[in-house]
């Protein structure tokens, strides 16, 4: 398993706030509105449908391995929607809402696998913005407090995140054998590829060019670019509404996985 390595990699302390430190320029206070194109892009890449075909189980006994990437990620998941619903509540910026809906149906996803394979759930019953994993517990707090600052800095947040998402995914599918856990973490994958671009996409809208510190150069592209293909013309099947919401994360073809290398506690 991997150790959480990459985002706390990214956090310094600064007085009693803990800031993470961007490749990008110095944000502003705030934020130019985006453009109609922008708007309309983010709308594509941050929207797609869940499949509509239920996961057939696998007939395969899960090893320790999968079963720590399933909690895991199960908890991962909630970072990003915890993380996102609260900035939602800092910025009132529709992409925000829109991908913690997403990022629920990852959740969800992942629950699935928890309940066929008889796993012990680690989120529960609890609350926006409470962990099990203490590692994800101040991740939330430092990365919260970051994207409170500016819109900006949010943003480079939400892009952070799928970053990170991406590796640990990316990680956990070379680890699965399983044929139901694979599928999911595909889902997953497709999924937070959208996102990455729908938030690279809002940033770029500011004249601001996101720098990735997680994945390197050539995965990064990789990523933008399969960005969508698996959802086709998808982003038009609600169209004018998240068009005019700037990027709607929430129903994910959950996608491909990305990459389990950082976010996980070993």
């Amino acid at each position: 398993m991997t150790q959480l390595r990459h985002i706390p990699s990214k956090l310094a302390a600064s007085g009693a706030a803990v800031a993470i430190l961007f490749a990008a320029i110095a944000a502003p206070l705030t934020a130019a509105p985006a453009t109609q194109s922008a708007v309309d892009e983010v709308a594509l890449y941050a929207t797609s449908a869940p499949s509509a075909n239920a996961i057939a189980a696998s007939t395969s006994t899960l090893t320790d391995a999968e079963i720590q990437d399933i909690l895991f990620m199960r908890e991962e998941e909630k970072l990003a929607r915890d993380v996102y619903m609260t900035l939602a509540d800092v910025w009132g910026t529709p992409i925000f809402t829109n991908i913690a809906s997403a990022e629920s149906m990852h959740m969800t996803s992942i629950e699935t696998l928890i309940t066929r394979y008889g796993l012990d759930d680690p989120v529960d019953e609890n609350p926006v913005g409470v962990f099990v994993n203490p590692t994800l517990q101040t991740m939330y707090d430092d990365l919260v407090a970051t994207g409170s600052r500016s819109l900006i800095e949010a943003l480079e947040v939400g892009a952070l995140i799928e970053e990170v998402d991406i590796k640990d995914l990316i990680d956990s599918i070379a680890e699965t054998e399983a044929s139901d856990v694979l599928r999911v973490w595909e889902q997953l994958l497709s999924g937070s590829q959208n996102h990455l671009k729908a938030f690279t996409s809002q940033l770029a809208a500011q004249d601001i060019v996101y720098v990735p510190t997680v994945l390197d150069a050539a995965t990064y592209d990789q990523m933008l670019s399969e960005a969508g293909q698996s959802n086709g013309a998808r982003g038009n099947e609600t169209g004018d509404d998240e068009g005019r919401q700037g990027g709607r994360g929430d129903r994910d073809d959950e996608g491909r996985q990305g990459g389990r290398g950082h976010g996980r506690n070993g």
